[in-house]
């Protein structure tokens, strides 16, 4: 189940496609941007994904680490032009954990930018 929601969760990250990247989760979802900022609800994740419209030439990929039942731990690597046409270089980690049915309820991310790339 995890590998078709990280498939799903790039498709729409790189395609901009926001409507297909909040699909995968739940409405009540536990969302935490960094490790001190929880997204509120699902309109402000909706906001927060509407800054992957300004990101060009995305490259995202995604690696399983570890999974133990429904919860999952993921390496990612992003690269990207920013609106001014810098290279933005960025990599960490998920915890994901899924529903019975696939949705996520918990996505918890870390990460940062290469050294020598500024945050955008």
């Amino acid at each position: 189940m995890i590998n078709n929601w990280l498939a799903t969760f790039k498709k729409g990250w790189t395609t901009k496609n926001i409507d297909l990247v909040l699909d995968l989760f739940a409405e009540d979802i536990r969302y935490w941007e960094t490790p001190y900022q929880q997204l509120p609800d699902k309109a402000a994740l909706r906001k927060e994904w509407e800054a992957a419209r300004k990101q060009n030439n995305i490259l995202l990929d995604l690696q399983l680490f570890a999974s133990s039942g429904n919860k999952h731990t993921i390496l990612w690597q992003l690269s990207y032009q920013n609106e001014k046409l810098e290279l933005q270089n960025w990599a960490g980690t998920y915890l994901i954990e899924l529903d019975a049915v696939g949705k996520c309820i918990y996505f918890h991310q870390t990460g940062e930018p290469r050294p020598g790339c500024t945050a955008p």
